[in-house]
């Protein structure tokens, strides 16, 4: 099957080395995919695509707390006050803090 192959800006990430490792974990879900016959490496694919959302989600909470002179691009500079403020240490409170500010919109 083949694939469309985006590339996207990351200047969401604040960590060079968290950055490494999204442009690794990608180029391994791209591999995944192109080689996915017959569904055999679905699991590993959703895995590796769950990991890279939560470096992402994380790294921009990371960019609020630290990054306050640059600021982030779509939340608003009390919400990014607020969140400076917060310690989230685990992936479901980083989706709770996204659902709250509004940068992430889950279906209903």
């Amino acid at each position: 099957m083949p694939l469309t192959i985006e590339t996207l800006p990351c200047n969401f990430v604040g960590d060079f080395k968290v950055g490494d490792n999204l442009v690794y974990n990608s180029g391994v879900l791209t591999d995944l995919a192109q080689n996915n016959e017959e569904g055999r490496f679905n699991k590993m694919m959703t895995l590796q695509a769950g990991s890279i959302v939560e470096a992402s989600m994380t790294e921009i909470i990371f960019r609020a707390q630290h990054y306050s002179r640059e600021g982030v691009p779509n939340i608003i500079e009390a919400d990014r006050q607020e969140i400076a403020g917060k310690k989230i240490d685990r992936f479901n409170n980083t989706i709770d803090v996204f659902r709250k500010y509004g940068m992430l919109v889950f279906p209903t």
